[in-house]
C-alpha cells in the first residue's frame, strides 16, 4: 500500500480537520495515485520512524495552479483548526510547508505567489490505533491538554 506522510499536519488529519493536502510532486510520482485508492497516513517519513496513523482513500488528484485554490482549502487543509485553538499542535520548528503561519493572510498570500502544486483530496478510512490515541489527545479541548501536560499559568 501507498504512504503519504502528513508530519505536522498530522493532528489535523486525525481529528478528521484536514480532506486535501498539496504536494510539490514530480509528475510521474503524482500519476502513481488513483481516485478510489487506498493510502497509508503516515505521521512522518518511515525513513524518520513514522508509523501509520491512518487509512485515507485517494479521491481527487490534479495538478492545479496554486491561485487556482479555492478558499474553503484553507480549512481543507486543516489550517483553520490549528489557527482556532489548536496552535499547541503545531511543530516548534519554523518549518510550516509552504506557509509562513496558519492565518488565513499567509494561505491568501500564498496563493498569489504563482506556481502550482500536486492537489490530493481524501477521505478518511479508517484510524489506526496509534492514530486513535492522537485523535484523543488532540480532540480534547486546549486548557485540558495544557492542563494534562503540566502547562499552567500560576
Amino acid at each position: 500500500m501507498k504512504i503519504i506522510s502528513f508530519a505536522w499536519t498530522t493532528p489535523a488529519l486525525v481529528t478528521g480537520n484536514k480532506t486535501v493536502t498539496r504536494r510539490g510532486w514530480d509528475d510521474r510520482y503524482a500519476a502513481r495515485f488513483k481516485p478510489g485508492e487506498l493510502v497509508q497516513a503516515y505521521n512522518r517519513s518511515p525513513r524518520h520512524k513514522g508509523e501509520c496513523v491512518a487509512i485515507i482513500r485517494i479521491v481527487y488528484v490534479k495538478k492545479q495552479l496554486d491561485q487556482l485554490a479555492p478558499d474553503s482549502d484553507y480549512e481543507a487543509e486543516g489550517f483553520a483548526w490549528f489557527a482556532t485553538g489548536n496552535g499547541d499542535a503545531l511543530p516548534k520548528s519554523d518549518r510550516l510547508g509552504y506557509l509562513e503561519t496558519v492565518s488565513r493572510e499567509s494561505y491568501d498570500a500564498w496563493r498569489q505567489r504563482g506556481g502550482s502544486s500536486w492537489v490530493c483530496r481524501f477521505e478518511l478510512v479508517e484510524l489506526t490505533p496509534q492514530g486513535q490515541k492522537l485523535a484523543d489527545w488532540w480532540n480534547l479541548p486546549p486548557f485540558q491538554r495544557a492542563l494534562a501536560r503540566g502547562d499552567s499559568d500560576e
